[in-house]
């Protein structure tokens, strides 16, 4: 008998991030608040939350959240920000200093609160003192 053993790797159809963000997020105000969570976990000192055009939802409709955190690079936003079930937070217990505070953002499922208060997430993002960069 010949041991041919493969290797399978999990993938994940984009309707599974949807139903995610769908399910685990009850409401839109849950959804804002994960992603605020984000921005204490990133050593924000401040949050800046604008509702644009949210009383009847449209494709005019905006929420805009913006921080003075750690920022992220193109490399986070890859390979973190956009992989399920990263295991940063649970290698690194506390953020980085001067604050050193234990992360909030415990399940990973803060990046999947922008399903469930949006048709189009775009991120800008920086670190460092870098440029801006943007996804959409």
């Amino acid at each position: 008998m010949q041991n041919n053993i493969q290797t399978v790797n999990w993938q994940f159809d984009i309707s599974t991030f949807r139903l995610i963000g769908r399910e685990l997020i009850t409401d839109r105000i849950t959804a804002v608040f994960e992603l605020v969570k984000n921005c204490y976990d990133a050593n924000a000192e401040n949050v800046r939350i604008e509702f644009h055009n949210v009383g009847s939802i449209s494709e005019h409709s905006r929420i805009i959240i913006r921080d003075d955190g750690t920022g992220m690079s193109d490399d986070d936003i890859k390979n973190s920000w956009m992989v399920v079930g990263t295991s940063s937070k649970r290698k690194k217990l506390v953020s980085y200093p001067p604050y050193n505070r234990t992360y909030i953002g415990e399940k990973g499922i803060g990046r999947f609160a922008v399903e469930k208060i949006g048709f189009k997430t775009s991120i800008a993002y920086k670190k460092n003192g870098s440029e801006y960069q943007k996804y959409s």
